[in-house]
C-alpha cells in the first residue's frame, strides 16, 4: 500500500475498490475471450454438421419425357430398355428421389412406364410434372 493510503483509510479502501474492480473487469474480460472462443468452436461445428448434412440432400433426378416419348434421364438420352437399370444405379447414388417431367404431349403409357420402372428400381419418393 501507498504511504498515504496507509496514512488515509478511506483512500486505502478505495484503492482496495478500485483494484477489486480492476481484477473483475480482467477475469470479465479473459471469460467473455474464453466464451467468444467457445462461440466460435461451436458455430463452426454446427456449420461442418450443416455442410455434412447437405451432401444428403442434393436434388431430386430428374427425368424426362418428350412430346415422342422419348427419355432422358439427368439430361442423358435413355433407352426405354435401359431405364430400370438406370435408376436403380440414380436410387444407390441419390436417395431424394426423381422427378418426372413430361411434356403435356407426351404419350401417358410412357409416364406410367416411367413410374413402374421407378418402382421396379426401388425408387418410392416419384414426383411427376408438366413441363
Amino acid at each position: 500500500m501507498r504511504p498515504c493510503a496507509a496514512a488515509n483509510p478511506a483512500i486505502a479502501s478505495r484503492l482496495q475498490a478500485h483494484a477489486l474492480v480492476g481484477r473483475v473487469a480482467l477475469r470479465s474480460a479473459a471469460y467473455i475471450s474464453i466464451m467468444k472462443k467457445h462461440i466460435l468452436i461451436t458455430i463452426g461445428c454446427l456449420v461442418l454438421v450443416f455442410a455434412l448434412a447437405g451432401c444428403a440432400h442434393t436434388k431430386p433426378v430428374v427425368i424426362s419425357i418428350a412430346p415422342d416419348g422419348a427419355l432422358a434421364v439427368a439430361g442423358r438420352q435413355c433407352p426405354p430398355t435401359q431405364l430400370v437399370d438406370r435408376l436403380t444405379k440414380v436410387a444407390e447414388r441419390n436417395p431424394n428421389g426423381v422427378v418426372v417431367r413430361a411434356d403435356p404431349k407426351a404419350p401417358m403409357q410412357q409416364v406410367v412406364a416411367v413410374m413402374d420402372a421407378c418402382k421396379a428400381a426401388g425408387i418410392h419418393d416419384v414426383n411427376v410434372t408438366a413441363k
